[in-house]
This record gives structure tokens, C-alpha cells and sequence, in this order.
């Protein structure tokens, strides 16, 4: 997917706002499956081990992890249940695909919307703003109102706070979230809180702009 403006195009990504929204489902078996492994052993573009050297004994609770997940998941219930392995294997499934829909929509609307900011550091590394004002204006609540968006989403929809303060429980979340609107206000904090179907079209508007070849950034125009 192509999410920035600035990121390299291809042709398949004019149709990314169409194909994306079934890949999503996919999410935290990619994670499961490849994303931990890319952390582990990826040389590309590896975050982690830019700024880390990750010990070894944490490449065996990777794997051990990940057999024991696997069998207390799949291999345990196939056990018991014996012959009707498809039932098991459908639920796995099934829980990933909705686990994937809530965490998605949890992170694309606090983070990817027709609004957001991708600032890229300056050649010195400097960033021109604080760490709390970067956090505020590269992040964004979502349905902080809703007493069901904040039991279905843990606090998640509280993604300012939940960034600000990554220590505190997510229970404290709907009592601090005010406290940050007050002093964004007071301050002139780009701080922005959406419904969570809003934030959802906005995402779709996104990817559909993003995924068009005319863009001026892809042209050359600038």
C-alpha cells in the first residue's frame, strides 16, 4: 500500500483503496506468521536492530513462543476433538480475521487519515518539536465519547493518551483524554478526535488519492 505521497508508486496501488480493505483481515496472522520473524532476522530497513541488538536467548522465546501458541491454538483442540480438525482450524481463522478488523481500524484511524502528518526528520536529526507535540499532532482519537467504542476498542480509541502515556492503564484513559484537550487547546495543540466511521472513510479517501498515478509527487511537478 502506499499511504504517503512521497513513497514510490506503482500501478496496482491506483486500486489499493479496493484490495486493502481485504487484506486487513489478514493483519495479525501477517504479524503472527512474518512480521516477528522480519523483526528477528529482516536486514532491511530492520528498525529494531538499528537501534538494538536484540540478545539471543530472545530468538529462543521467539520460537518457543510461536510452537507453544500453535499447539494450545490448533494442535491441542485437533486433539480433543479428533476428526473435526476443519472446526479448529475455521475458528483460528475466524478469531484472527475479527482480531485483525479491530486492531486495524484501532490504528488506521488514529494514525492514517486525509489529514495526516508524515513528517521526516531534517539531515541533522533535529526535530523541530517536542516529543508530547509530536505525539499529539501525529496521532488522533477516535469516538472517545463512546461508552461501547471504549469497552470494544480497551481504551485504544484514547490514542493520544494512549501515546503520551504508554505506562499508565488503558482504564485511565476516558478521565486524562479531557485533560489533554484542554491544554491542546490552551497551548494551539493540533489536536483532532473523530467519530470512527469519519476516520474510516478519511482512510479510504487516503488510499484512493495516494493510489492515483497524476500525483504531483510521482510526476516530477514537484
Amino acid at each position: 500500500m502506499r499511504i504517503s505521497s512521497g513513497s514510490k508508486w506503482f500501478s496496482f496501488h491506483r486500486y489499493q483503496h479496493i484490495y486493502m480493505w481485504f487484506l486487513y483481515f489478514l493483519y495479525t496472522l501477517n504479524w503472527f506468521f512474518v512480521r516477528d520473524f522480519k523483526d528477528f532476522f529482516g536486514t532491511k530497513d530492520n528498525y529494531v536492530k538499528r537501534i538494538t541488538t536484540i540478545p539471543k536467548i530472545e530468538y529462543v522465546k521467539l520460537f518457543c513462543a510461536k510452537i507453544f501458541s500453535l499447539f494450545f491454538m490448533l494442535g491441542l483442540p485437533i486433539i480433543v476433538l479428533q476428526r473435526h480438525w476443519y472446526i479448529v482450524f475455521a475458528a483460528f481463522v475466524t478469531m484472527h480475521t475479527i482480531s485483525s478488523a479491530f486492531g486495524v481500524m484501532a490504528l488506521l484511524s488514529s494514525h492514517v487519515d486525509e489529514d495526516a502528518q508524515f513528517p521526516a526528520p531534517p539531515v541533522d536529526g533535529q526535530m523541530g518539536t517536542t516529543w508530547a507535540e509530536y505525539q499529539v499532532t501525529a496521532t488522533k482519537d477516535f469516538s472517545t465519547e463512546s461508552t461501547l467504542a471504549n469497552i470494544l476498542f480497551g481504551g485504544f480509541n484514547h490514542h493520544v493518551a494512549h501515546h503520551l502515556f504508554p505506562t499508565v492503564a488503558h482504564t485511565y484513559y476516558p478521565s486524562i483524554t479531557p485533560i489533554i484537550k484542554k491544554y491542546a487547546e490552551k497551548y494551539k495543540l493540533p489536536y483532532h478526535s473523530y467519530p470512527l466511521y469519519m476516520a474510516l472513510r478519511s482512510h479510504f479517501m487516503l488510499l484512493k488519492k495516494n493510489g492515483r498515478s497524476e500525483n504531483l509527487f510521482v510526476t516530477g511537478d514537484l
